[in-house]
């Protein structure tokens, strides 16, 4: 699939729940704040769709069509190609958008070509990565990451002298229904813009 640019824009309207100090934004395709960047990662994939960059920022396979950046690259040409497609990326935004579209389904793409990898760190988790490569690419999904605590919370013992508690997110409860986090990660580049979140960890 080939996402569009409207498709796109339709999917940042999915109820997220976004603040500016404390005015709660509905629709962050329209704020004022907002609407600008949105409209430049719809362009990106309308771009790509045009038939004279059709070729080069997609790729065919099992009879259907992918953005480029879920291509993996088995041959010089296939790394040509991808880095022509990072390029025409960053020209169309002036090298203004830190993370695009293109980044994190570059590094899944990565990951997906090395599930062993995964496999040795718990059977089936090879089977994961390369499942969500697939549902990544199906969908032309856009995803970030968010992976820093907050400042002040990366000494953790500040907070406990203190008897407060640790800002940074953790998990603080388990059950059946899964999981509970509490707290905040930083560094969610273009997160207001994406599908999806990756959270994880840049600092022990």
């Amino acid at each position: 699939m080939l996402k569009t640019g409207l498709e796109h824009l339709e999917s940042l309207r999915d109820g997220r729940r976004v603040f500016i100090g404390s005015e709660a934004v509905d629709d962050v395709t329209t704020h004022v704040a907002f609407r600008n960047a949105a409209k430049t990662f719809a362009m990106l994939y309308d771009r790509k769709r045009e038939p004279e960059n059709l070729d080069l920022m997609s790729f065919e396979e099992d009879g259907e069509r992918f953005s480029s950046w879920f291509l993996m690259p088995k041959s010089r040409d296939d790394l040509l190609k991808r880095m022509e497609t990072h390029r025409r990326i960053a020209n169309w935004s002036h090298g203004l958008m830190g993370r695009s579209p293109d980044h994190v389904a570059s590094f899944v793409t990565g990951l997906a070509m090395k599930p062993a990898m995964f496999d040795a760190i718990r059977p089936g988790f090879g089977d994961n990565i390369v499942n969500y490569y697939k549902y990544m690419r199906a969908n032309d999904l856009f995803a970030t990451y968010t992976v820093l605590p907050p400042q002040g919370a990366r000494k953790p013992e500040l907070y406990e002298r203190a008897g407060m508690k640790v800002p940074t997110l953790r998990v603080t409860a388990e059950d059946d229904a899964g999981v509970t986090l509490n707290g905040m990660k930083m560094l969610g580049t273009s997160a207001i813009f994406c599908n999806e979140t990756w959270v994880g960890n840049l600092l022990p």
